[in-house]
């Protein structure tokens, strides 16, 4: 997001998987205000500690502005 240092967490969750599960799907609720426009990056990691080890994937995407505003 434009002024934000790119460490900057928006938001941070975590969920428990069983180890027969090879799939499954991410839903991204708005933090609290809505998604403001910019580029966003989600990081997912295993384990219990956030790592460059622990980095398993990086999903990147981008709010454009609404029209009329």
């Amino acid at each position: 997001m434009d002024g934000l240092d790119t460490k900057t967490p928006v938001a941070q969750d975590s969920m428990y998987l069983a180890l027969e599960d090879d799939t499954g799907y991410l839903k991204l609720f708005p933090p609290e205000g809505g998604w403001k426009p910019g580029k966003y990056k989600v990081e997912i990691h295993v384990g219990w500690e956030v790592s460059d080890v622990s980095l398993m994937g990086t999903m990147r995407f981008a709010v454009g502005q609404q029209e009329g505003q």
